[in-house]
């Protein structure tokens, strides 16, 4: 892993840094945190009683510290065939009223199911009224397509949950999410920014553990 540059710009009151420095650009820690309280409240407010309230995204390309970001409504698939993408996205219209796989934010409960789909690894906060779609059975959809039954075994409602966003998160299954729009911290930056206050420096497990603890201190 690349080492960053850092440095505690300042501190507010309340503990955490209102900027950090990292490979020469000012991080404003401070606003982002303001930034997700004042427009990811119905996520927060799902998540408060999570036992886990994190869900995080592996990108290949980005290479914003802090992000955000419209959700595309047009997403293409990256390794699905584009037949077999638009089938998904007709049969979850047909059942659940929208089309999640061209439209949907993806993102799973752990940083190591994420760091799996790229190598930035963001923790994410849709922003404003969201709905999400997940399932207990299949952990990603594309990976068990073969299961007997064609799509109509596979997306119905009896494997796919429109509700439990605590159970969606502690699944570690993928969660397609429909919002407009999302606020991102790349992991690497949360634990710089974090880790330096002698309060966190016992949590093991950091990308988790301490995403958490962030989570219920400063933003709940």
């Amino acid at each position: 892993m690349t080492k960053f540059e850092q440095y505690i710009i300042a501190e507010k009151a309340s503990n955490y840094p209102e900027a950090i420095l990292v490979r020469g650009k000012l991080i404003k820690f401070d606003k982002f945190i303001d930034d997700v309280r004042a427009s990811c409240g119905p996520w927060l407010s799902a998540v408060k009683n999570c036992p886990r309230k994190t869900v995080w995204r592996g990108v290949e390309t980005d290479v914003s510290f802090i992000s955000n970001k419209k959700v595309r409504t047009d997403r293409k698939p990256l390794n699905t065939d584009i037949s077999l993408h638009q089938a998904f996205d007709t049969r979850f219209e047909e059942v659940f009223g929208w089309k999640p796989r061209s439209s949907g934010l993806f993102v799973t409960g752990t940083s190591a199911t994420a760091g799996m789909y790229g190598d930035q690894t963001y923790l994410i906060f849709p922003a404003g009224p969201f709905k999400f779609l997940w399932s207990d059975k299949i952990y990603d959809l594309y990976a068990q397509r073969s299961m007997p039954g064609g799509l109509g075994a596979l997306i119905n409602k009896n494997n796919y949950k429109e509700k439990d966003i605590c159970g969606a998160i502690n699944s570690d299954n993928e969660i397609m999410i429909s919002c407009k729009s999302y606020y991102g911290i790349k992991k690497d930056v949360l634990e710089m920014a974090m880790t330096d206050r002698r309060e966190w420096k016992s949590i093991k497990n950091k990308g988790q553990k301490l995403a958490d603890e962030f989570i219920k201190k400063y933003l709940l």
